[in-house]
């Protein structure tokens, strides 16, 4: 077999829409944030130009809404890395003339897209026939928009799609199941092999990684579904190259704008030093010396939560003291960030700290990771870990997936949400 490469986008949310001032820092809606990173599709599809043998996306290529059919086509253009590129329709490709699902080899190798936005029992036979004929694949590569295992995203989900999906792959073979969606990455190996590879090309170009673990509790893990890497959303946005090596060898080469990264699965397996790189990226958390918290200059809340029925303004406090009111957050993909007053700021400690959400709330509405990060006299930033804490209250298909490790409440509980620095 003659090694090829493939290179896989996700979520880069083009847009005809003008850029607008301001719109990084949350000011303007997100067709104008959109419009931003605009300016950095060109580079990416630069860098892998002419350098690979076909192109993926993992959907929502364009952001949509401006009912304007040059969108499609100029984001087409615009991501052009010499070879058409394939793309599993996600949320807002809804104006892409692009097949719905299909599937094709090459090099040996079985690759198969799905439509996430349009599941239903006929794709999910389509799926089932892909894969048995696809045993026989050297390799073998499912793409589609949204994840299996939404890691950061617990609460975003769509559960007919991902159940019928999940027990596929745990029904045959495959080695990657490349998604996008939540606007966040993240490498995890899941039973009974494969890696699902979660990839975004939309967010702010710094060439700062956010590790996921910052502001995201992650479910309990074991050895069946094991995290291994992710990056918060919006953080340092890339593209993967994958190249097909003979030997069962795929070598995956991650490109942001500034730097790459490698690292290698063989043999169908999981082999830790293959991965090694992914794994030593991980954030260790800054511990807390005594005392530092008494001259501390500035603290935030940072939550994220959902309310599918509308904002209801509940009051939410710290150590009793209150800051504010729930921040309204329609879906569950955005941070939401509250500055704590100077007499909360006071009443911050090393362990302990309780974060109270009063009645009345509306359901159904979901409260996941909740942080409070901190600076300290010298400068410096310290963070508490985020809780593990998660509280839903009413059903929704949304919560479908984040509600096997929630605590269900009644909408006239309040929710109390404990925060502790990390130990010295």
């Amino acid at each position: 077999m003659k090694p090829f490469r493939f290179a896989v986008f996700g979520d880069t949310h083009y847009t005809l829409r003008p850029k607008i001032e301001g719109a990084l820092l949350g000011a303007a809606d997100d067709f104008a944030r959109y419009a931003i990173f605009n300016d950095n599709l060109p580079r990416f599809a630069e860098k892998v130009r002419g350098n690979v043998q076909l192109a993926f996306h993992t959907g929502d290529r364009i952001q949509g809404g401006t009912d304007d059919p040059r969108e499609d086509a100029e984001s087409c253009r615009i991501l052009y890395c010499g070879v058409p590129m394939r793309l599993a329709r996600g949320s807002h490709d809804y104006a892409t003339p692009t097949p719905r699902y299909g599937t094709f080899e090459h090099g040996g190798c079985r690759f198969i897209l799905l439509d996430y936005t349009d599941w239903n029992p006929s794709q999910r036979d389509f799926l089932e026939d892909a894969l048995q004929k696809g045993q026989s694949a050297q390799h073998v590569f499912v793409f589609s928009h949204a994840p299996i295992h939404a890691w950061g995203r617990e609460f975003f989900d769509n559960p007919e799609y991902r159940e019928d999906v999940q027990a596929l792959l745990q029904k045959y073979r495959i080695d990657v199941f490349f998604c996008g969606h939540t606007h966040n990455q993240a490498f995890s190996w899941h039973s009974p092999g494969y890696l699902q590879a979660m990839l975004s090309t939309v967010g702010e170009p710094t060439g700062v990684r956010v590790p996921l673990t910052r502001y995201h509790a992650l479910p309990a893990q074991n050895a069946d579904n094991r995290f291994l890497w992710g990056l918060l959303e919006d953080s340092d946005p890339a593209l993967l190259v994958v190249t097909v090596m003979e030997d069962n060898i795929l070598m995956f080469q991650r490109l942001s704008l500034y730097d790459s990264m490698g690292f290698l699965l063989a043999n169908h397996s999981f082999d830790e030093s293959g991965i090694a790189p992914l794994l030593q990226e991980r954030e260790i958390p800054r511990p807390l010396a005594k005392g530092e918290l008494a001259h501390a200059k500035q603290a935030t809340l940072v939550i994220f939560h959902t309310e599918k029925d509308g904002y209801c303004h509940a009051p939410i406090s710290v150590n009793g003291i209150s800051i504010g009111t729930l921040p309204p957050n329609c879906s569950y993909a955005n941070r939401r960030r509250i500055p704590l007053p100077a007499e909360a700021l006071r009443t911050l400690r090393e362990c302990g700290n309780v974060v109270e959400i009063a009645p009345p709330m509306r359901p159904p509405f979901a409260i996941g990771s909740v942080s409070l990060e901190v600076e300290l006299a010298d400068g410096n930033w310290v963070r508490t870990i985020p809780s593990t804490q998660y509280v839903t209250c009413g059903k929704h298909r949304d919560f479908v997936y984040g509600a096997r490790f929630a605590r269900q409440i009644a909408a006239d509980q309040p929710v109390r949400i404990t925060l502790d620095f990390p130990e010295a």
